[in-house]
C-alpha cells in the first residue's frame, strides 16, 4: 500500500486542480467584463466632457447676449424718454346751451 500522506496530497491536488482552473477561468471572464465596462466608462466620460464644454460655450454666448440685450434696452429706454410726449388729459365736455342768455 502506498504512503497515506502521498495519497491524501494526491487527492487534495486532484481536487484543487479543477477549482484552480475554474477560478482562473472566472478571473479571465471577469477581467474581460471589467475591460468592457472600463471602455464604456471612458467613452461616457469623453461624451460628458464634450457636453460640458458645449454647455460652457453656450453659457458664454448666452451671457454675452444678455449683456448686449441689457445695453440695447437701456439705449432704447433713453431714446424713448427723449421723445416721450406728455399725455394730455381730455377736457370735460360742457353741456350745450350753457352760455349767456
Amino acid at each position: 500500500m502506498e504512503n497515506p500522506a502521498v495519497y491524501i496530497i494526491t487527492l487534495i491536488a486532484g481536487g484543487l486542480a479543477p477549482l484552480c482552473w475554474f477560478l482562473i477561468r472566472r478571473n479571465h471572464v471577469l477581467s474581460e467584463k471589467i475591460g468592457i465596462l472600463q471602455a464604456s466608462i471612458d467613452s461616457k466620460d469623453k461624451e460628458l466632457q464634450r457636453l460640458i464644454a458645449e454647455r460652457e460655450e453656450a453659457d458664454k454666448v448666452y451671457n454675452e447676449a444678455i449683456k448686449t440685450l441689457t445695453k440695447e434696452n437701456k439705449n432704447l429706454k433713453s431714446v424713448i424718454s427723449q421723445y416721450k410726449k406728455p399725455i394730455h388729459m381730455p377736457q370735460p365736455i360742457k353741456p350745450m346751451g350753457s352760455g349767456v342768455k
